[in-house]
């Protein structure tokens, strides 16, 4: 799911130095500009309290919650906060970001990791790094160092999206009684979208957006049912994330290029795999005891919404329209009830 994009124009302040660099001063969308997001002149502005700039600095942010902008977006969230702490809107989205930050410079400290795989796997790496368009996301994407080379280190970055992950639903759980009306976007044909549309910073606190014909605007409210839907959400994600990083799976690569060379069966892996030194053993740093908590915060969810049944599924589990313009307009459905 994505969020962003209005069509109107605001102003809003940001700093100077970007997420990403100023991504391509000078630089053509490949598809048409969809509008240009000016954040200079609330700088000067005095005639607002700070409470309702941050909010029109928020409502603005919206505009780049994109595939192709969330990182610039985050930024202007994280000044929206500045000028008003208790902004609800960008306290929001701040937090839903920040597991997409850590995809900061992923594709180039993943090279060296890529460079151990086969060639067809590596074709695909670079085929799509090289047919991204240019601008704020790619430059985003490309500012790191080659410093993910193997498993440990690989495992040592989703940890770090695990930990966004875990603030996310943290605030969730805080913050259940946040209304507040959204523009969203909904994107089809992904890779399209990362080749053929992106967001340029052309010159400081100056954004071109693109007419992307991959993103269809729509608005929606969220209240508590969709927070519960983002926190339930969140948390299958982290125990699959927790079983990604819980155990040592140094070999893995290596054994991945072996089983396609010499076309072993599951059985002749597994074989394999038990003559690897530290294969398989418990991370010192691992996050299992996050475990109950993950339940807990299931268990409740599911027992607010078998209570609240008849306004958050009145039409039943089979309509696709329990809650119209409500982000998750399908509803909370829960047939049975959990004690």
């Amino acid at each position: 799911m994505i969020l962003g994009c209005t069509n109107e124009k605001n102003y809003i302040p940001m700093e100077s130095d970007s997420v990403g660099g100023q991504g391509g001063r000078g630089q053509g969308l490949v598809v048409g500009v969809k509008e240009e997001l000016d954040l200079n002149p609330a700088l000067k502005s005095t005639s607002s309290s700070k409470k309702a700039k941050a909010e029109r600095l928020a409502l603005s942010a919206e505009k780049l919650v994109t595939p192709i902008g969330f990182m610039y977006a985050y930024r202007v969230f994280t000044k929206a906060l500045e000028i008003d702490p208790n902004n609800g809107r960008a306290r929001f989205y701040q937090a839903f970001l920040r597991p997409a930050m850590e995809l900061r410079g992923l594709i180039t400290r993943v090279e060296p990791l890529v460079k151990r795989l086969d060639a067809r796997a590596q074709k695909r790496f670079y085929d799509f790094r090289d047919k991204m368009a240019e601008g704020g996301l790619k430059e985003f994407l490309l500012a790191g160092q080659p410093d993910i080379s193997n498993e440990i280190e690989s495992q040592n970055w989703v940890k770090g999206v695990y930990q966004a992950q875990t603030e996310f639903r943290q605030f969730l759980r805080e913050n259940k009684d946040l209304v507040f009306d959204i523009t969203m976007n909904k994107t089809e044909q992904g890779n399209k979208v990362y080749e053929r549309c992106a967001v340029i910073e052309v010159e400081p606190n100056v954004f071109q957006l693109p007419k992307c014909p991959y993103i269809t605007e729509l608005k929606k409210s969220i209240n508590r049912a969709d927070l519960e839907v983002f926190q339930q959400a969140t948390a299958g994600l982290q125990i699959y994330f927790m079983m990604m990083t819980g155990y040592d799976y140094t070999g893995a690569i290596d054994t991945d290029q072996l089983q396609k060379k010499e076309d072993w069966d599951s059985i002749q892996v597994n074989e394999y795999l038990k003559t690897l030194e530290g294969w398989g053993d418990l991370r010192k740093d691992h996050d299992f005891a996050d475990f109950k908590g993950l339940g807990v915060d299931l268990l409740g969810g599911i027992k607010w919404a078998y209570r609240l049944k008849k306004v958050l599924c009145p039409k039943g589990a089979s309509n696709v329209d329990n809650r119209p313009g409500y982000l998750f307009d399908y509803g909370l459905c829960i047939r049975e009830k959990v004690d």
